[in-house]
């Protein structure tokens, strides 16, 4: 009988198939891009890498999307309700931001580690490859950033995707 002794954080499985990307990329991806694309390829991120935790990672990813437009609500909410002036509803609006790029941040640390060690197992991935799917998801994502925000003419879309 042998026993098979396993690091925890270890991958598991073949790793062919599309390579992870460092989280860097995808943090950018969001900035640039906006939270359609950031969210989706951490998302697919979290799925290739499979890091301890890799599910909690998806969910923050779909938090990103479904939290924007109910921090829209909440402060049409108060904006009817007279607690919100008009004067500062520009600002409040910067919350929005905020929590996009704080959850976009918490994913980023959480699979740094995992990808640290996707890296280590896997050998180095072929940095060109890489680079050019990090540059076309950048880039890409840019360009059609308006097209993807304008699809659905809802304030509560465009303030998810942006």
């Amino acid at each position: 009988m042998s026993v098979a002794y396993r690091i925890q954080d270890e991958p598991i499985g073949d790793r062919r198939g599309p390579p992870a990307l460092d989280p860097f990329w995808l943090l950018l991806a969001m900035m640039f891009g906006g939270a359609w694309l950031g969210a989706t390829g951490f998302a697919v991120n979290a799925w290739l890498l499979r890091g301890p935790t890799w599910g909690r990672e998806i969910g923050i990813a779909i938090a990103v999307l479904l939290g924007a437009p109910v921090i829209l609500f909440g402060l049409g909410l108060l904006r009817t309700g007279g607690l919100l002036p008009g004067s500062s509803l520009h600002y409040a609006l910067l919350l929005i931001v905020a929590w996009k790029l704080g959850l976009a941040y918490w994913i980023y640390f959480l699979q740094q580690n995992s990808h640290a060690l996707y890296e280590y197992f896997s050998g180095a991935a072929d940095r060109g490859q890489v680079a050019t799917i990090a540059a076309v998801l950048i880039v890409g994502g840019g360009y059609l950033k308006s097209r993807v925000v304008h699809a659905v003419d809802s304030p509560f879309w465009q303030i998810m995707v942006n």
